[in-house]
């Protein structure tokens, strides 16, 4: 039931964690330019550590907490904090310094620093080898670098996201790796590539909260066997044309991206049609002009009856990036009665659609022959 807890999630809390996610990138960019990362050397012990109140440990803890949650974490991942607000305290990382604590903060900046370089340059063997303990470490890079991590601080967190998902975490390799993992596998699924990090986040939250789980494992190979299965059969057939379009159409409809579809609209977008066999799922952009990815993206979809789907493959009818129907003068008014189509009609379109019909209204939709 992949598929339908990603569009419950879409349809009920995907807008929710988008605002919610606007809110923390303004705390976070905040954050950014009272310590951009040239001045970190200048931070002094009390600027710097736990212990002294809206230091830089301090506020990157729980300022950014809508970032993603550090929890109750022991003072020491910062390596060196404020005991009691008063006693210099070293983790035990850096406890090589003994009471050299100047020693050791100085250490510490520079591990901080030389993460952020090495984040940059995404270097992932660097950062995975990095002394810093490693809910610090991923709290730093969601914070410098937004987007290049799934922005989760805890190795704990990051288990149960695989968990819920159906992957499987290597507990052989370096958090970091495990992360861009996540990501990697985030960004290969057609449904969810377009999320940002942090939207993904929350519907990994979400599935713990609702103590639900998904098939990942089986979700890709969902997508891409279906296009492989359409692909080969065009191959062996040696189909061209007409018979072409007949078998992507057929194989498409049995297929993920209608279930895709039926689980966004469950009726014609155009004219509220429920039946589900009187259904077509009908690409924007035709299967043969799309790539791998655009072939099975639910935004290159739309869910239409028989005759809309046929005015809408044949370029007589399309849609402004507002949902309006553009009808093409090459259908008269007696055939727009008899296909239901009127100049007020429209449908709700995702910013993924829109672009899918920036092509199809330039290289479908017929102005006029």
């Amino acid at each position: 039931m992949s598929l339908k807890e990603i569009q419950l999630f879409k349809e009920y809390e995907y807008d929710k964690a988008v605002e919610w996610h606007k809110n923390a990138e303004k705390a976070r960019r905040k954050f950014v330019e009272d310590y951009p990362i040239e001045s970190l050397m200048e931070l002094s012990l009390n600027d710097y550590a736990i212990g002294s109140k809206m230091s830089f440990c301090y506020r990157i803890k729980d300022e950014l907490k809508d970032m993603a949650s550090m929890g109750n974490v022991y003072p020491g991942i910062f390596g060196i904090y404020l005991k009691g607000g008063i006693t210099v305290t070293l983790s035990p990382t850096y406890d090589i310094y003994g009471d050299d604590y100047e020693g050791a903060f100085t250490a510490i900046k520079k591990d901080i620093i030389k993460l952020l370089e090495d984040a940059k340059k995404e270097d992932y063997n660097a950062i995975a080898n990095s002394r810093l303990y490693k809910p610090f470490r991923s709290r730093l890079i969601i914070t410098y670098f937004p987007g290049m991590i799934i922005p989760v601080v805890t190795e704990t967190s990051l288990k149960s996201y695989f968990d819920r998902l159906g992957l499987t975490y290597d507990d052989k390799k370096d958090v970091i790796y495990n992360n861009i993992m996540l990501r990697d596998w985030k960004n290969s699924v057609p449904e969810l590539s377009s999320w940002s990090n942090e939207v993904f986040m929350s519907f990994c939250e979400w599935l713990k909260k609702n103590n639900k789980k998904i098939e990942g494992y089986k979700l890709k190979d969902e997508y891409y066997n279906n296009a492989k299965e359409v692909e080969d059969k065009i191959v062996k057939l040696n189909l061209q044309g007409i018979d072409k379009e007949a078998v992507v159409k057929i194989r498409v409809n049995q297929g993920i991206f209608k279930e895709q579809l039926l689980c966004r609209y469950s009726h014609c977008c155009l004219c509220n049609v429920t039946q589900k066999d009187f259904l077509i799922a009908s690409h924007i952009k035709p299967w043969k002009d799309s790539d791998e990815n655009e072939r099975l993206d639910i935004d290159n979809g739309l869910l239409l009856c028989p005759n809309h789907d046929k005015a809408f493959d044949r370029g007589y009818i399309s849609f402004d990036d507002n949902g309006l129907i553009i009808i093409s003068d090459e259908l008269d008014d007696i055939n727009r009665v008899f296909l239901n189509l009127r100049q007020d009609m429209s449908i709700k379109l995702t910013d993924g659609n829109r672009e899918y019909l920036k092509y199809h209204r330039k290289n479908i939709f017929i102005l006029k022959r």
